[in-house]
């Protein structure tokens, strides 16, 4: 008997770990994820990460910091495009297949649009 309770309680606790491990990767995984569209949507953000990420001298901070705040706006323009495109095609692609869905799938289709912000990672 004694055996058997601890038996249920390791087995208890491996059960416990791997739920809230993989619970907590995945608030980990998303926080990770905001914090780089954040990052990718702010030229300023962009610049101090590759300030840091590569070590640029003063000598180099001088001669790269005006480059990068010619090009990163641009950068930052060109994503929206490209974005705004590619929802434009995926919203044709949902209006093409939706004839052909049936009343549940087009509910999880509508749910998708609206958890979804413009260009944002999921809620």
């Amino acid at each position: 008997m004694n055996k058997r309770n601890l038996i249920f309680t390791v087995l208890g606790t491996l059960l416990l770990g791997f739920v809230l491990g993989f619970f907590i990767s995945g608030r980990m995984t998303y926080a990770r994820m905001a914090h780089k569209h954040k990052v990718m949507n702010s030229p300023i953000a962009e610049k101090e990460r590759l300030a840091n990420r590569l070590n640029f001298t003063a000598k180099q901070m001088q001669q790269i910091y005006p480059i990068l705040d010619t090009l990163l706006p641009q950068q930052i323009e060109l994503f929206k495009i490209h974005r705004g495109q590619m929802d434009a095609l995926r919203d044709s692609m949902f209006t093409a297949i939706a004839p052909l869905l049936d009343a549940s799938q087009l509910k999880e289709v509508n749910k998708r649009k609206t958890r979804r912000g413009p260009g944002g990672p999921p809620r």
